[in-house]
């Protein structure tokens, strides 16, 4: 990723005396550039010391946060965002989308197609408003302006629809340019320097509103599902954050429904939640893990015997302290220990001598 050397060497940030803080506010610059939205970082300490380079040292993050997060501003989605960050990003973009309108004309020349301007030169407009309310003075915004002077009805020619002759086949899918590359408000490689401190609030959320929403819609497939935002509502809080994004839970949680159904889930990590002595303590894997291991299972019954068969040693080990501790044997998982037909291993059914409750 370039940086704008003589932007950052004249910024106030450049004169930050802590050299810790420093290369964390650079590493922070670097890391929220290939966020969505672009420029962006959640206002979570446990991310942000990993944003910053430091790992899970907490404590080296709180020493440095004050000066590291200099020109950041949070903004009414919760998260945090770079105005001089988000600046580059739009123009990224611009120029993204200044690629594919020429893209666009070339192919209709070129394939004898009609190609309307019209949807890309809006995203264009949109675009530009919300550049020239964090940087009137853009670069990018004159180099719009020169482009625009340019005809371009020369270049997209008029196609009779019913001329099958001059249709071979439509644009060519990929031609206008969308993808992730290093460049784009996804990811494009593009200067990046520190902000005045004094960026106002109020022009950068109205900036980023739209461009936020748009691309949260596209990123967080699971803000849709009722039962995957109770199952992390529900979650204790090291779950969630031993998971480290709502992504990884999220492939979790989709494979797991093709084993059981979402209220089987929600049934088993509630009793998992109420009744496991250790959680309080341990604090319980990551939700991702959990979901992975098939863990619900001997929260609920009416599990399959077909299924049970191929349980982990720990799945019986978790069955088996539900037994102890309470009397209780799933469903669907075999006969209980001290009965014919028991397929808990043999080594588990070695009660310890400190527990107490239900014997075979």
């Amino acid at each position: 990723m370039m940086i704008d050397i003589p932007r950052l060497r004249g910024s106030d940030f450049d004169a930050t005396p802590s050299d810790a803080a420093w290369r964390a506010g650079l590493n922070l610059w670097m890391t929220s550039w290939h966020q969505v939205p672009a420029g962006s970082l959640s206002d979570n300490d446990v991310i942000l010391t990993k944003a910053a380079g430091l790992g899970r040292d907490i404590k080296a993050w709180k020493k440095v946060k004050a000066e590291a997060l200099r020109g950041w501003v949070k903004c009414d989605d919760g998260l945090l965002y770079h105005p001089v960050v988000a600046e580059y990003a739009l123009e990224a973009w611009l120029e993204k989308l200044a690629q594919a309108l020429s893209s666009g004309a070339g192919n209709a020349k070129r394939w004898k197609v009609s190609f309307d301007p019209g949807p890309i030169d809006a995203d264009i407009d949109r675009t530009a408003a919300m550049l020239k309310a964090l940087n009137p003075k853009s670069k990018a915004l004159a180099k719009i302006e020169r482009r625009r002077s340019r005809p371009m009805s020369a270049a997209i020619p008029d196609v009779d629809p019913d001329d099958s002759r001059r249709h071979p086949d439509p644009v060519p899918s990929g031609s206008q340019e969308e993808g992730e590359g290093e460049g784009t408000l996804l990811g494009t490689t593009v200067p990046v320097a520190s902000a005045s401190p004094d960026a106002t609030d109020g022009l950068l959320a109205l900036a980023l509103e739209d461009i936020a929403g748009q691309a949260k819609a596209k990123a967080d497939p699971w803000e849709a599902d009722e039962d995957f935002t109770r199952l992390w509502d529900m979650a204790p809080p090291k779950m969630r954050v031993r998971a480290k994004s709502k992504a990884k839970v999220w492939s979790a949680w989709t494979a797991a429904r093709k084993l059981a159904l979402p209220k089987t889930i929600l049934a088993g990590f509630a009793r998992y939640k109420s009744m496991d002595t250790d959680l309080p303590r341990s604090g319980g894997p990551g939700l991702h893990i959990w979901l992975k291991d098939r863990a619900w299972e001997p929260w609920v019954g009416g599990v399959e015997t077909d299924r049970a068969a191929s349980w982990t040693e720990s799945e019986w080990s978790i069955a088996m302290r539900i037994w102890r501790e309470t009397g209780t044997w799933g469903e669907g998982i075999g006969a209980p220990p001290g009965q014919p037909g028991c397929r808990v291993p043999a080594r588990l059914l070695v009660q310890p001598a400190h527990t107490t409750g239900a014997t075979a």
